[in-house]
């Protein structure tokens, strides 16, 4: 019995282990870098030791090309990272920071033949527009660039711009419509299926397909695969990846508020109107988010608090019948005939 109990536990640990892995490879909240050393006339280099450092958070893993001069980082955190290629016989040439988001990117070494003292410095992020990688038609949406696109609704939400991507068009559902679609889009075509996923793990629930939208100041980026993606995620339509901040090896922090009144808005264009009111308007989401290592260049951390009060009043008016007339007070209808 005890040998039966040792070998259950064995197998149970095996299974576990190997969804672990399976889960691993499937993990969509990562980037990675490869490429290939060479040198000046083309010829590939093995045994080149590669350094990939993370600018932010101060994490250093290094790697070394195998016989066909390749390497690969495998998944890593989508960062600013400096890439470092180093062998005895050549120059030292570094490359970055490169800014990896969540897909594969392709940074080769060209080197030289020199000392190890000597280095060639490639400032420029000159990682190539066309991914080779894949198939998959996908684009990415930063914090940086969205911070700078106005915002056409209440609060901050990154949803809005979806209508922005190439072949897109807005798919209005309930109160949604053509200019503020939110996540419903239709794109070259497509019906508006779609996924919502957190850092990897999906957020869509399957039987009312909400889904959870993460706060504007803890968005990273969104990946936004809309063809020939991966099938690890397991269905069609569209894909959106949101990917949160993280801590770095510095204490940053950040205060923010949005803010509407009706006292800052333009009254709208009716000709012939004289006196028009504004309805009212009172709504304020503010918040901080504050991060930094917890040991550094090991752990970090990240955290964010959003509030939103609306005390916007809405009103709606309504035609009643009024108490002088009795047919109409009754429900009747009354037919008046002109001779």
């Amino acid at each position: 019995m005890k040998a039966a109990k040792h070998w259950c536990v064995l197998a149970f640990l095996i299974v576990m282990c190997s969804s672990s892995i399976n889960l691993f490879a499937q993990n969509t909240n990562s980037g990675d870098i490869r490429g290939t050393a060479t040198d000046s006339a083309g010829a590939v280099i093995p045994g080149v030791t590669v350094t990939v450092k993370d600018v932010d958070k101060g994490v250093v893993k290094t790697f070394t090309t195998n016989g066909g001069g390749l390497y690969d980082t495998g998944s890593i955190v989508p960062d600013h990272y400096l890439i470092t290629f180093t062998k005895e016989g050549f120059t030292t040439l570094e490359r970055g920071p490169i800014t990896l988001d969540v897909s594969t990117q392709t940074i080769n070494g060209q080197l030289n033949v020199g000392s190890t003292t000597q280095s060639v410095v490639v400032n420029n992020n000159d990682v190539p527009l066309l991914t080779t990688e894949t198939g998959a038609q996908e684009a990415t949406l930063t914090s940086e660039v969205m911070a700078q696109l106005p915002q056409t609704n209440l609060g901050a939400d990154w949803e809005i711009f979806t209508v922005l991507l190439p072949g897109a068009a807005g798919a209005p559902e309930n109160a949604s419509s053509a200019s503020n679609p939110g996540s419903a889009a239709a794109i070259n075509g497509n019906l508006p299926f779609d996924s919502v996923l957190a850092d990897g793990a999906t957020t869509t629930l399957p039987q009312s397909q909400n889904s959870d939208v993460t706060v504007f100041e803890t968005t990273s980026e969104v990946k936004i695969s809309t063809n020939g993606f991966s099938a690890q995620y397991g269905q069609g339509g569209i894909i959106y990846n949101q990917i949160t901040k993280g801590g770095t090896n510095q204490f940053h922090g950040a205060g923010y508020e949005y803010f509407s009144n009706d006292a800052l808005n333009a009254f709208a264009y009716q000709f012939g109107t004289v006196g028009a009111q504004q309805p009212e308007l009172r709504f304020n989401n503010f918040g901080f988010s504050v991060g930094g290592p917890v040991l550094r260049k090991k752990m970090f951390f990240y955290f964010n608090f959003d509030k939103t009060i609306d005390n916007t009043v809405n009103l709606n008016t309504e035609t009643l019948p009024t108490g002088q007339n009795a047919a109409m007070a009754s429900g009747k209808i009354v037919f008046t005939f002109i001779n």
